[in-house]
């Protein structure tokens, strides 16, 4: 425990700022929200993920601390979106990886 507790002070895992933008996705307290944007038909959709139930932990992985994998059907052309978002310890995120669409910030 006492290793951890250095590793985090000292600069470790749980400080590092994460690269990608955080324009992307907002933390709503509770949830994380995000706007997806269609490729085909330029349609805004609005993703609400729960941190409680939504979003699960990746006990595995090193480079990120919860993940979430969702396909998006909007209403306009019925266009499979698929999405990957990666977050850190602190829901900021990490890495996110969307086909057939694209994320918007959300500001």
């Amino acid at each position: 425990m006492w290793d951890r507790l250095k590793k985090v002070f000292a600069g470790g895992r749980a400080s590092v700022a994460p690269k990608a933008d955080q324009r992307l996705v907002r933390d709503e307290k509770a949830a994380i929200s995000a706007i997806v944007v269609c490729d085909r038909c330029g349609e805004e959709i609005s993703v609400r993920m729960r941190k409680s139930s939504d979003i699960p932990r990746d006990y595995q992985a090193k480079e990120y601390t919860f993940f979430v994998q969702k396909t998006v059907v909007g209403t306009e052309c019925f266009n499979r979106i698929d999405m990957r978002l990666e977050f850190d310890a602190r829901y900021r995120l990490v890495n996110h990886d969307v086909t057939g669409g694209s994320l918007k910030p959300n500001r």
